[in-house]
């Protein structure tokens, strides 16, 4: 799910497109079900490579006012990747300002694509309620997201290795 997304709902459910990119990921599905306030199971289809895959997203560590968060999971490899799963560990920590939110994260990803680990990271901006600015960094290329986020609704615009475009609708149930 995009962080951003106004929660409310144990199933979710998300589309996203992205132009002139190979067939893996020009569209991408994923269906997800919060078993627990802790874990997140899913799947996740890519059907321009008729692949499908499990998504698992374990809070291993909840974050409090005092220290981060730490975030187990995995999913289908890199954006840029013909095939391969992704295997992650991150931590991250909200901190509350004004005139907006930052929500920094740091972690590792092993890639059974090129069988290699890769330094992961990103920035969250929250800028108002709805509006928000995801940078993150998969280990090889940066791609900046700007959410809009309106009930248990979000819409994505996406930057996919700096020069390719691509939209998301996210929801939750």
């Amino acid at each position: 799910m995009v962080r951003g997304t106004a929660g409310g709902g144990r199933w979710s459910f998300s589309v996203r497109g992205v132009a002139d990119i190979i067939p893996r990921a020009e569209v991408r599905l994923t269906a997800a079900y919060q078993v627990h306030p802790r874990l997140r199971l899913g799947v996740e289809i890519n059907p321009g490579k008729s692949e499908v895959g499990p998504m698992v997203n374990l809070r291993a560590l909840s974050e409090t006012a005092s220290r981060p968060a730490i975030i187990l999971g995995t999913s289908t490899d890199r954006i840029g990747t013909p095939h391969g799963m992704a295997y992650y560990a991150t931590i991250s920590k909200s901190l509350r300002g004004r005139p907006f939110s930052v929500a920094p994260y740091v972690g590792v990803s092993y890639g059974t694509f090129e069988e290699e680990y890769h330094a992961i990271g990103g920035l969250h901006l929250g800028f108002t309620e709805r509006f928000s600015m995801l940078t993150l960094f998969d280990g090889v290329n940066v791609h900046p997201t700007f959410t809009w986020a309106i009930g248990r609704n979000a819409l994505t615009l996406l930057l996919v290795e700096g020069e390719k475009v691509g939209f998301a609708w996210s929801g939750t149930w």
